[in-house]
């Protein structure tokens, strides 16, 4: 299943759906949701918090320190 995702504005005439993009889903049933731009950008960040998690600044400098010793590795000294 593909899906093309647009952002418009809605006007008193309603949306105007003609693109290009559409074109792929030509004589085919399809299903559209229309939501506030904002909301959607808050609920995305909100899952995505939940997902990622946060780290305290400790952990962060522990992380960070780590990466770097992680980019000192001579990789062609491994047998």
């Amino acid at each position: 299943m593909k899906t093309v995702i647009m952002y418009d504005t809605m006007t008193e005439n309603g949306l105007s759906l003609n693109s290009p993009e559409l074109m792929q889903f030509l004589n085919q049933k399809v299903e559209i949701v229309v939501s506030s731009v904002e909301q959607k950008k808050i609920e995305r960040n909100k899952r995505l918090r939940k997902l990622a998690g946060c780290l305290s600044d400790e952990d962060a400098k522990i992380f960070e320190e780590a990466l770097a010793e992680c980019r000192t590795i001579n990789y062609e000294a491994w047998k």
